[in-house]
């Protein structure tokens, strides 16, 4: 009876100990899974990071194969030019396609006035038109409206009595374009020229007694204020 009952004791123990292990490895499994789940998690949020980060340099490159490919309009001086049959003069302005794919839809406006201040910020937008084509490198030449040089002005050739050298005038040639850049973008180029009247000279008309006058490109200065492009 006394065996039997210490039998029965050392059995209970032993299942004891069996099911406090089977407990054990049931903590432990648990455990383990938490820790292969926060691994888990953590290849998650790394997985995303590199995958957002090589969507940011996909659209990074997209970007800059933009910027270095699309099309690209500056606005170059191209002097004060004496017309043939008139005693006027027209500004002209070189539009330059510096970048890499076709300016579509190019539109231009070009305004002028006098002015004696050499620092003028001001300069009211003129209307586009137009409806062009320019391809990459490609160059044209436009002209604004007639000018008339008032005779109080001084120029190259000729001193109102009066009139001082020391306060020049100005030829102020401004304006815009506008264009599509190759990605369907439509952009925006703001130019600003001036001219000192003081290299103005008066060229001989062909039907009149004096024609227009003439300054040389090369002395146009692309003004201070004015020029801008997106």
């Amino acid at each position: 009876m006394d065996q039997s009952g210490q039998f029965g004791d050392l059995f209970g123990t032993i299942n004891a100990l069996y099911s406090g292990l089977a407990f054990a490895g049931i903590i432990a499994a648990i455990l383990l899974q938490r820790q292969e789940l926060q691994l888990q998690r953590e290849e998650l949020v790394s997985t995303r990071q590199e995958l957002q980060r090589t969507a940011d340099a996909q659209t990074r490159q997209v970007n800059e194969t933009r910027i270095l490919q699309r099309a690209y309009l500056t606005v170059e001086p191209d002097g004060i030019h004496s017309l043939a049959r008139s005693p006027f003069s027209v500004a002209h302005v070189e539009i330059v396609n510096s970048g890499n794919l076709l300016a579509y839809d190019v539109a231009w406006g070009i305004a002028f006035e006098f002015d004696t201040n050499d620092h003028r910020q001001e300069f009211d937008p003129p209307t586009v038109d137009g409806k062009v084509i320019l391809p990459p490198k490609g160059r044209m030449i436009q002209g604004g409206g007639f000018i008339g040089v008032p005779n109080n002005i001084v120029t190259r050739d000729h001193r109102p009595e009066g009139a001082s050298e020391d306060v020049p005038t100005f030829l102020y040639v401004w304006g815009r374009v506008a264009y599509t850049d190759g990605f369907g973008e439509r952009r925006l180029t703001e130019f600003c020229h001036r001219y000192n009247c003081l290299n103005a000279r008066r060229e001989e008309g062909r039907f009149y007694s004096s024609g227009g006058h003439a300054i040389p490109r090369q002395t146009a200065r692309h003004h201070r204020y004015g020029n801008s492009a997106d």
